[in-house]
């Protein structure tokens, strides 16, 4: 039997079926989690899997492991408004 030709890097294809994958997993980690108590031993394990999960799409994607979008970074400092005088 051939053997297949091997690779360095996953193509297109296969790229999309794992985030789609992923995508699948972290929405039941999701609503698995909604219905844990805070802290409890298998909401941490759900949590840790979701960071991995996260970080190996990240990796896939040839970003780093730790790669956060623009959208979802913690935000900045809040700018108040100038107090108008009467």
């Amino acid at each position: 039997m051939p053997r297949r030709k091997q690779h360095d890097r996953i193509n297109e294809y296969h790229r999309e079926e794992v985030r789609r994958k992923i995508w699948a997993l972290t929405t039941a980690i999701s609503n698995a989690s909604l219905s844990l108590n805070f802290f409890c031993p298998h909401g941490q394990a759900l949590a840790d899997l979701r960071a991995a999960a996260v970080r190996a799409e990240n990796l896939i994607y040839d970003r780093p492991g730790d790669y956060q979008p623009p959208g979802n970074s913690t935000p900045g400092p809040v700018i108040s408004r100038p107090e108008t005088g009467p």
